[in-house]
């Protein structure tokens, strides 16, 4: 692409100083335990990592670049998209005008998904770097097979669509599929808001032209624009076998898992929505049962699942609040509670549990005890259309009610996808 990396400093400054512009932004989020990022920092190598983990695989390969860099098709559309911004300086007035000229368009994302294709097929060296990089990838994106072009299809659409949705959502302010809880933090009509951006991308403008890979400046936008709306929230609590989970992720390598007749006891989130409220009585309620359950012998370990989402930027994490409560008010082992502290949906709940298991390399032939209120758990049983609808996959197998308050379920590698569309927690 032609712009310059000063083009992609200055963008960031001006999303990140926007705050001072803007009445409307929400306060920094407090520093918690086990937290990445302050109100002075992004964790901007985890989320992308977690977010945009394809284009990362690229980003770590040096014949993958240098093949990217050299595609005449990808240097004309990333010149397109440059002409695109920069003509939008003339023509917006407000944010969402800018959120349209930062997305790709359709016909952009197909251009690149031939290309690609392409290049896997014609190039030898690019073929064998991206099916080795690909396979090799790390915890959070898994490619099971063969390497090919549906798997590079799918890919890309999955990762440029989800950047389009973070553009939308935090510079546009539209599309949040739960605005509750995950909506922009400012009003995108303000014009001191929208005359930064415009100054910001005039100066940036200005200076060397360079060429880089096609995807580098709506991706540098993307995470921008999150930076910006203090939602640094799927960096929190990473490395996830740190902090309050290093003694549980220990003792698990150290379990005879036969004794017990499930893995784990999970208890589901309780989100209060009362910003005052740190724990939900309905949390500790359940907190308390499983700590019984424990007692008993059900599980080795409890699972407490929660991030945060409710209310609308609280400061507590729900799992972490969960868990402190489980080992200082209910005497259980510090070592026998795994937090996880991503999810903000019951999908999610059950999603992040499974990816646990091969985070670390827990064996997932013994069931997951599931423990919420008797409606909740209901649901639970019936939660596998709207998994496919948000999820695009069942993150679970074999879901069975045992009693009114628990279903049991197995855990599945499928879990492991990552999801664009839910940058929170993807």
């Amino acid at each position: 692409m032609y712009y310059s990396k000063r083009f992609l400093t200055l963008l960031l400054t001006v999303f990140i100083g926007l705050s001072a512009a803007a009445n409307t932004l929400a306060q920094s989020q407090a520093i918690l335990p086990g937290q990445t990022a302050s109100s002075d920092t992004f964790p901007r190598k985890i989320v992308f990592h977690k977010t945009f983990n394809f284009l990362e695989v690229i980003d770590e390969s040096d014949v993958l670049r240098k093949e990217i860099k050299q595609s005449a098709v990808l240097r004309g559309l990333a010149r397109q998209y440059a002409g695109r911004v920069e003509k939008a300086l003339s023509s917006c007035h407000d944010a969402t005008c800018y959120a349209s000229a930062l997305k790709w368009q359709d016909q952009e994302i197909t251009s690149v998904t031939k290309e690609l294709n392409s290049l896997y097929t014609k190039h030898k060296r690019f073929r064998k770097a991206l099916t080795t990089a690909l396979q090799a990838e790390s915890y959070h994106l898994k490619y099971k097979g063969e390497i090919d072009s549906t798997t590079i299809r799918k890919a890309w659409n999955d990762t440029a669509l989800g950047l389009n949705h973070i553009l939308d959502v935090y510079i546009g302010g539209t599309g949040a599929r739960y605005p509750a809880i995950d909506s922009i933090s400012f009003n995108t009509t303000d014009q001191q808001f929208v005359s930064s951006i415009q100054q910001g991308l005039e100066q940036s403008f200005r200076g060397q032209n360079q060429e880089e890979l096609f995807y580098k400046l709506p991706v540098e936008a993307a995470l921008g624009a999150l930076q910006l709306n203090g939602r640094d929230e799927t960096a929190r609590y990473e490395p996830l076998q740190d902090g309050y989970n290093r003694k549980p992720y220990e003792a698990s390598k150290r379990t005879d898992w036969s004794k017990y007749p499930y893995s784990m006891i999970l208890v589901l989130g309780h989100g209060p929505e009362d910003p005052a409220v740190v724990l939900d009585e309905g949390g500790a309620h359940y907190c308390e049962v499983a700590a019984q359950m424990f007692k008993e012998g059900v599980a080795p370990f409890i699972v407490v699942s929660g991030g945060n989402a409710h209310p609308y930027k609280t400061p507590y994490n729900e799992a972490e609040e969960m868990k402190k409560y489980l080992v200082s008010e209910l005497g259980i082992p510090d070592e026998a509670v795994f937090i996880e502290p991503h999810a903000r949906h019951t999908t999610t709940n059950l999603r992040n549990i499974s990816r646990m298991f091969y985070r670390f390399s827990i064996p997932d032939q013994k069931p997951v005890l599931t423990l919420t209120n008797p409606e909740h758990s209901k649901h639970t049983l019936t939660i596998s259309d709207r998994c496919m609808r948000e999820l695009g996959y069942l993150p679970f197998r074999d879901m069975k009610k045992v009693t009114d308050e628990t279903n049991a379920f197995y855990p599945v590698p499928e879990a492991l996808r990552v999801n664009p569309f839910e940058p929170l927690d993807p």
